[in-house]
C-alpha cells in the first residue's frame, strides 16, 4: 500500500475516476502533490472542479496537507468562495492570505495541475499566497526570502 507521501503525477492520472467522483459528489476535489527524488520541489495542492462552474482553479504551495485542503475547500465551496483576486483574506486563517491571478497559466497548468488539465484542457488558475511569519507577502519589503523556494510566485503582479 502506498503512503500518502508517495503520490506521483502518474498516480493522479490513474485515479481520474476517483477525482471525477469527488467533483460530482462535493463540487470539488483537492489534489495533493509531494516532492520525490525524481521530482524535487515544493509540495502543493490544487482544486479540480471549479472550471465546471466557470471559476478559476486554485493552487497553493508548501502548506501542511490538512491546512492546504481546508483553505482550498473554503475558497472553493465554503464561506470564502466569493473571494476577490488581490483582496486580503483575513478570516481564512490565522495569518492574512490573498489570491492572485496566475501570469503564465499554460506553464502552471502543464507543470502542476496535470489532473485538472487532463479534464479541462484550457482553464483559468489562481494562486493562494501566504505571508511569512511577520505577515509580509512576497512583494513586500522585508519578506523572508527563505520562503522563495517554498512558495514560487506565478502570479501577475507583485503588489
Amino acid at each position: 500500500m502506498k503512503d500518502e507521501l508517495d503520490v506521483t503525477m502518474e498516480d493522479i492520472l490513474e485515479n481520474m475516476e476517483d477525482i471525477m467522483e469527488n467533483v460530482e459528489q462535493y463540487g470539488v476535489a483537492i489534489q495533493h502533490i509531494y516532492p520525490t527524488e525524481d521530482d524535487p520541489g515544493p509540495s502543493f495542492c490544487y482544486t479540480i472542479g471549479l472550471t465546471k462552474i466557470n471559476r478559476p482553479e486554485i493552487i497553493t504551495f508548501s502548506l501542511p496537507p490538512k491546512l492546504g485542503q481546508s483553505l482550498l475547500n473554503s475558497l472553493a465551496i465554503g464561506h470564502n468562495s466569493n473571494y476577490q483576486v488581490d483582496t486580503l483574506l483575513t478570516e481564512l486563517a490565522s495569518l492574512p492570505m490573498t489570491v492572485k491571478e496566475i501570469d503564465d497559466m499554460e506553464f502552471v497548468r502543464n507543470e502542476y495541475l496535470c489532473a485538472a488539465t487532463a479534464l479541462y484542457g484550457v482553464y483559468q488558475v489562481n494562486q493562494l499566497v501566504w505571508p511569512d511569519k511577520e505577515k509580509n507577502f512576497p512583494w513586500d519589503i522585508g519578506y523572508d526570502q527563505r520562503f522563495n523556494d517554498a512558495q514560487p510566485c506565478y502570479f501577475k503582479t507583485l503588489h
